[in-house]
């Protein structure tokens, strides 16, 4: 209902219509409680003086209807407004939740495969939330998204990336990793 009432993303207003750098990239999935998902935030900058600019794309992007959200996405994934924000940011961070696997999430495999490509993986990456889905088994081939065509478009793009062998042990370690006590990733 925000970007509606002011025609752009909810971060450009917040900050007085001004873009900043991008700190930290956010990558999540958007069907974890919104509570749950600052208290993964707040846990992992409780120990930050200086709070970093977040790549949020539930806030970074103009939230509209179907067609908005289709014409900010594009059609060339290199182009997506996600590799353009985790080209420019300094570190990529992983948002985990108990609702759904991440990596069963088609968007958030892309993020993945370029934060790798940046060079993010595995010296600049923060992974905070609850590790529901450690023992889980699903492959990056199994992913799913709200609209098909992305699905088959990322669908190929994984598989141009190496697919399942070279993805899912990757993603596995991801999974796996307690924030608890702070197991590297």
């Amino acid at each position: 209902p925000s970007c509606a009432q002011t025609g752009a993303p909810m971060t450009l207003v917040r900050n007085g219509w001004q873009v900043l750098p991008v700190q930290d990239f956010v990558t999540h999935c958007w069907r974890e409680p919104f509570h749950e998902f600052m208290d993964s935030l707040r846990h992992a900058y409780d120990v930050n003086v200086v709070k970093p600019n977040l790549f949020i794309c539930a806030f970074s992007l103009f939230q509209g209807d179907v067609s908005d959200i289709e014409q900010a996405l594009g059609q060339s994934i290199p182009q997506a407004p996600f590799v353009k924000a985790l080209r420019s940011a300094e570190r990529y961070v992983v948002v985990r939740n108990r609702m759904e696997d991440l990596y069963t999430r088609a968007w958030c495999l892309v993020e993945y495969i370029y934060a790798k490509k940046f060079g993010f993986y595995k010296d600049k990456v923060l992974i905070t939330g609850p590790n529901d889905f450690s023992d889980s088994q699903t492959t990056c081939t199994q992913i799913r998204a709200s609209n098909e065509e992305d699905r088959l478009k990322i669908f190929k793009f994984i598989m141009d990336e190496g697919g399942p062998s070279v993805i899912d042990p990757q993603i596995s370690e991801f999974r796996a990793f307690d924030a608890r006590f702070g197991s590297p990733v």
